[in-house]
C-alpha cells in the first residue's frame, strides 16, 4: 500500500514539475533541497511548486481563467493591468492574500487611495499604495512612495543617513483614512524602524522616522543580563 502512494506521489511529482519548466523563476529561486529520504525529498520539491505556483491564474475545468475576487471594481482593474502598471513588481505576488488584504479609501468626491496587497512573510505583509484620481480628462492612477532608510545594507555616506523612495512598503502598515496617515513599523525582536507619513498634495510626505536598536547589558563577567530597545529619532 505504501508503495502504490510513493509511486502515485512521485508521478503526480514529475508531471508538477513539467508544468514549471515555463516559469523562469523557478530555476532562479529554488532553495537546496535537504532530505533524509525519498520521501522527504519529494514533499520539499511539492512545497516548492506550490509557492511558485501561488500567483498563476486558477483555471476551472473549463481551463477558462477564475477572476480574481476583489471587492471593489478599481482593485480588479489594478490587478488586471499590474504588469503594465508595474504593480508589486518589487516582491512576490500571492493573488488570495491580495484579495483578502487590498483595500479602496475615498479621501474626497474625486480621489481614492488603494492599498493593494502583494504578499506576505513570516513576520511582515507588504502593500504598494496607488493614488486613484477621477478627472475631468480621465482616470489617473499614481503610485505613492514612501521615503526610507535601507539599513538593511548599512549604507552611509560620510555618517550622514541615505535616504531612498520605495513603492513597495513592508512591515506592518497600518493607514487612517480618518487622518490619511500611514504608518509602518517593521520593529521585531526589539530591533527595526518606525515611520509615520501624512498625505498631503497628492503623495504621502514622511512625519517621523524612529530607528530602534537592540542593546544588551552585561555583568562583569561578561554575560548579558538584560536586552532593551533603544529607540533614535532620526526625522524630523
Amino acid at each position: 500500500m505504501l508503495k502504490k502512494q510513493l509511486i502515485s506521489l512521485i508521478l503526480i511529482t514529475e508531471i508538477a514539475l513539467i508544468s514549471c519548466f515555463y516559469d523562469s523563476s523557478l530555476e532562479a529561486s529554488n532553495p537546496v533541497l535537504k532530505a533524509s529520504n525519498p520521501v522527504e525529498f519529494i514533499l520539499q520539491i511539492v512545497e516548492i511548486i506550490l509557492s511558485k505556483t501561488s500567483s498563476i491564474p486558477l483555471k476551472n475545468k473549463g481551463n477558462e481563467e477564475v477572476k480574481p475576487n476583489f471587492k471593489d471594481e478599481k482593485l480588479v482593474y489594478i490587478y488586471d493591468n499590474k504588469r503594465w502598471l508595474k504593480v508589486c513588481r518589487d516582491g512576490q505576488f500571492v493573488l488570495h492574500f491580495s484579495e483578502r488584504a487590498s483595500k479602496v479609501y475615498q479621501i474626497n468626491s474625486h480621489q481614492y487611495i488603494i492599498e493593494f496587497g502583494c504578499g506576505s512573510g513570516a513576520y511582515s505583509v507588504f502593500y504598494e499604495y496607488l493614488l486613484y484620481a477621477i478627472t475631468d480628462h480621465g482616470i489617473e492612477i499614481k503610485p505613492l512612495q514612501v521615503m526610507w532608510i535601507d539599513n538593511h545594507k548599512g549604507i552611509n555616506l560620510n555618517d550622514q543617513l541615505i535616504w531612498t523612495y520605495s513603492k513597495l512598503v513592508g512591515g506592518r502598515p497600518t493607514f487612517d483614512a480618518n487622518s490619511l496617515t500611514l504608518k509602518v513599523s517593521t520593529v521585531r525582536n526589539l530591533a527595526g524602524y518606525e515611520a509615520e507619513y501624512k498625505f498631503e498634495e497628492d503623495e504621502f510626505k514622511l512625519i517621523k522616522y524612529t530607528i530602534f536598536t537592540l542593546k544588551i547589558t552585561r555583568d562583569k563577567a561578561g554575560d548579558p543580563t538584560e536586552s532593551i530597545s533603544e529607540p533614535k529619532v532620526v526625522y524630523p
